[in-house]
């Protein structure tokens, strides 16, 4: 058996854990979900960040910007708790 230099064998490590790394992009379907998530992701913060930039142009008070950024979040905030809570039991 022919013994590697320390470096190449390092090499060969990285190499093997970055393909481990990256072994789900070699799935189809997981491409087209990951690459639908980020564009569906871009697309929400655009969305936030154009809600917000209207009504601080349109009312030019930092209030009325608090109250729409908190409208925006409610439901994450009011929804997320109780819905992350029977998950567990139900596994």
């Amino acid at each position: 058996m022919k013994m590697l230099p320390r470096h190449s064998r390092a090499t060969q490590r990285e190499s093997v854990e970055r393909t481990r790394r990256f072994a789900a992009f070699d799935n189809r379907n997981f491409r087209r979900y990951y690459v639908g998530q980020t564009v569906s992701s871009i697309g929400s913060w655009s969305n936030t960040l154009a809600v917000t930039w209207l009504v601080l142009e349109l009312t030019n008070r930092s209030d009325q910007l608090g109250i729409a950024m908190a409208l925006q979040f409610l439901p994450l905030l009011v929804l997320g708790a109780p819905a992350g809570t029977p998950r567990p039991t139900w596994s």
